[in-house]
């Protein structure tokens, strides 16, 4: 259950965006497009997170993955930046 209480200024916006978030609809929309994509979503629980990964401190909870399963590849690298990259950091991601 989830309880929203009054907040200075923009409060009410967002509490009611906040109480009206619809978590199943959102959840079926990310694993509808990682599936048209061929993305695989893994969690701290799956077997093929990577188990370095899972050591550090804080860890990312969901990894997106595109391309051959971890698990099968000696030498994996990983790319991790922001949802909406410079026109540098897109052209540097691609070599």
């Amino acid at each position: 259950m989830l309880i929203c209480g009054r907040v200075h200024r923009e409060g009410d916006k967002v509490a009611t965006a906040i109480s009206g978030f619809d978590v199943d609809r959102a959840t079926d929309r990310e694993l509808g497009l990682a599936q048209k994509e061929d993305i695989s979503i893994l969690t701290l629980t799956s077997e093929e997170y990577p188990e370095l990964l899972q050591s550090i401190y804080d860890p990312p909870s969901v990894l997106y993955v595109e391309g051959k399963p971890l698990n099968s590849i000696s030498f994996p690298l990983a790319v991790v930046g922001t949802c909406n990259p410079s026109e540098y950091g897109k052209i540097i991601a691609h070599r």
